[in-house]
């Protein structure tokens, strides 16, 4: 279910965005990224990862005029549900509860 959005091309190296749900983010995840072949790859989340972190593919990029490969980069894009269930409201809750500092 992770679709990647167009590349972008910045010499040999490209980027791409992975949408990554927010409890993927949260916990960590294994997602699949779109590659510029057929398959995908896929690549390790950590815990804690914030939007906009790049995810580095190395060699996964265009072809240079030396026969090398650039880079891929995956840009995480946190997908915020804008429709959620009453029970999934009162969890997400309880999780601000537990994880939000106190505000002085």
């Amino acid at each position: 279910p992770h679709a990647g959005g167009k590349f972008r091309r910045k010499g040999a190296d490209v980027e791409v965005d992975v949408p990554v749900q927010f409890d993927e983010a949260v916990l960590g995840a294994t997602v699949e990224v779109p590659t510029l072949e057929a398959t995908k790859a896929t690549v390790k989340i950590p815990a804690g990862t914030p939007d906009g972190t790049q995810l580095r593919l190395r060699g996964k990029g265009a072809g240079d005029k030396k026969g090398g490969r650039g880079d891929l980069y995956g840009t995480v894009q946190i997908i915020v549900p804008k429709d959620i269930s009453a029970e999934a409201r009162d969890l997400l809750k309880r999780f601000a509860e537990l994880t939000r500092p106190p505000r002085d």
